[in-house]
């Protein structure tokens, strides 16, 4: 059999990168912005756009799935229909 030249090669060094979260006062400045565009493009209610999850994105197809909505009352998740909605 012959050499093994794959350890002639040195492997490509790994940069490591600390993570830097948001502080809480980025986040009230950024959080208009992420979703100023995405209402205009669709036009999604505020809570329907912070109900979305990555499930309910097709990238592929370029589709959102309007499934839950969050709500302002209990700030919990819903189905995003009411009994007594008609849209």
């Amino acid at each position: 059999m012959g050499r093994d030249v794959a350890a002639l090669v040195r492997s490509p060094k790994q940069v490591r990168y600390e993570i830097q979260p948001l502080d809480p006062d980025e986040v009230r400045v950024l959080m208009p912005e992420v979703l100023f565009a995405p209402a205009i493009a669709t036009g999604m209610r505020r809570g329907e756009l912070l109900g979305l999850r990555w499930e309910d994105v097709d990238l592929p197809r370029r589709v959102l799935h309007v499934r839950r909505a969050l709500e302002r009352q209990a700030l919990a998740l819903g189905s995003g229909h009411r009994r007594r909605c008609r849209r």
